[in-house]
């Protein structure tokens, strides 16, 4: 038999401290790609982002930087890595600068915040629609809020409340309740102590309640019309600012084969003014209260058709400031007004656009968003009818039509006036995973100190009221125009 003295206890720590080390770098090898990916975040963020330390310090920054990094190192898979990323972002307090966590599968409901609760408006068990949440998957509603607000990237509370009701369909989010489990089903306890419970599904196709769906018209389209001849007005639903013209880069492709069965909104603006003026119609209706954003030309090319040019470049006082990196030359490159900058101001780090040449590119016939037809202005009178879903661009026209003196009615938007916005896209070079910085700084002096778009004529109204029917906003401006 051959015997072996014991080690010693130095031996012994010695070759614990040799396994844990080599445990260490087995999981800093797995987790390489990820710390990559996280690092080349930050390059971006750090080179593209007009000021990352508007809501942290240098010192914070970099302290919460290498927090998260550590944690990277210990991420076990792709869901932990982004909800980290998201956690990472919303420390800059910037709702465009964010992870995109894009799924296969949603649940089938559409959940919605009136008067500060959420409430169903779309789902395939109809009893559950017109009710307000208490309970998701167990959880009260209020510590669902208060968890996920952590991982959410945005300028103020509402906003986050705003993204809040998205993330309540996404199995992904919800994790963050789940201890970490993705669940393929979705609980929901309503005030009415009933429970709805659904699968997760690729098509999330919901039955939307008859009389939201006429009010909100949820996604049917980004934009159409409707004329009231016996109300002597026009209503357009402005769902969405996207059409054509976002999808091209020159004028070639905007009528390419490819493109043209996407609508341009140009052309939409001078069929319906003609209409309009074919009918006598005096009174316009712009509903923005399911209008999250998208390019804010469209907004521009509006206004261009309801405003007087001077009174625009003398009553909006909005300024964008530009941080001028490689990446937003390289991404911005094809506008005639970028190249006109370039021109004038070969080197620079920042660029201040103002509103001395507000539709600069609407009147450029080498411009994707000119104008060709300029003789069917409106001279009546416009409403804006605005919500607490109003969001980004949306909400910036808004404002602008605000400081035109146009009436809005309805609710606060969610957006904040001086924010940042504009972002750039970018895609992770091993994850693959896509995020969005933004590049420019959106302020105004006449701003007013909530930093909020206000309606002028605040109309609260809940789900009650649209479930029956009775459009609050709208009776408004029916009240207004035939008193």
């Amino acid at each position: 038999m051959i015997f072996r003295k014991p080690m010693n206890p130095i031996q012994t720590k010695h070759i614990l401290c040799c396994i844990c080390l080599f445990g260490w770098s087995i999981l800093q090898s797995q987790n390489i790609p990820y710390l990559k990916d996280f690092r080349y975040l930050c390059d971006k963020l750090e080179a593209v982002h007009p000021n990352i330390y508007a809501n942290l310090s240098g010192l914070e920054y970099e302290k919460w930087k290498k927090t998260c990094e550590a944690e990277v190192s210990l991420t076990k898979n792709e869901v932990d890595f982004k909800l980290l990323l998201a956690k990472f972002l919303a420390k800059i307090g910037d709702s465009h600068t964010r992870v995109i966590i894009s799924e296969d599968k949603h649940f089938p409901v559409t959940i919605r915040l009136f008067n500060g609760k959420y409430y169903v408006v779309a789902a395939e068990n109809r009893d559950s629609i017109g009710y307000a949440i208490d309970y998701i998957n167990g959880v009260s509603i209020a510590q669902v809020q208060l968890i996920l607000s952590e991982y959410i990237s945005a300028e103020n509370e509402d906003c986050k409340m705003f993204y809040l009701t998205e993330c309540l369909r996404s199995p992904t989010w919800l994790s963050l309740i789940n201890n970490g489990r993705i669940l393929d089903t979705l609980s929901i306890t309503m005030n009415n102590d009933k429970t709805i419970s659904m699968k997760a599904m690729e098509k999330c196709t919901v039955y939307l309640d008859t009389a939201y769906s006429e009010i909100y018209r949820k996604k049917q389209s980004s934009f159409f019309y409707r004329i009231d001849t016996l109300n002597n007005l026009c209503i357009l639903y402005f769902n969405a600012m996207e059409d054509r013209a976002c999808l091209c880069r020159t004028k070639k492709q905007l009528y390419s084969r490819k493109h043209l069965k996407q609508p341009l909104f140009s052309e939409f603006l001078i069929q319906m003014f003609q209409e309009m003026r074919w009918h006598n119609i005096q009174n316009l209706v712009i509903d923005l209260r399911n209008n999250h954003g998208g390019n804010s030309m469209l907004g521009d090319q509006l206004l261009y058709f309801i405003a007087d040019k001077k009174e625009v470049e003398n009553k909006i006082t909005m300024n964008a400031k530009t941080r001028i990196s490689k990446d937003y030359k390289k991404q911005r490159s094809y506008s005639p007004h970028i190249r006109y900058i370039y021109k004038k101001n070969k080197s620079f780090d920042n660029y201040t656009h103002t509103n001395e040449k507000w539709f600069w590119e609407l009147e450029n016939p080498k411009s994707i968003w000119y104008i060709k037809d300029t003789t069917c202005r409106f001279h009546g009178q416009a409403y804006v009818l605005v919500s607490n879903s109003t969001y980004s661009a949306a909400s910036d026209l808004a404002w602008y039509m605000s400081c035109l003196n146009i009436p809005l009615i309805g609710e606060r938007t969610a957006q904040a006036i001086n924010c940042f916005g504009d972002y750039l896209e970018f895609v992770m070079p091993n994850s693959k995973i896509p995020f969005t910085v933004s590049c420019k700084y959106f302020y105004d002096k006449n701003a007013n100190t909530e930093n909020r778009v206000n309606p002028s004529i605040p109309v609260l109204y809940d789900y009650e009221d649209l479930r029956h029917g009775y459009d609050k906003p709208m009776e408004k401006v029916l009240e207004i125009i035939t008193p």
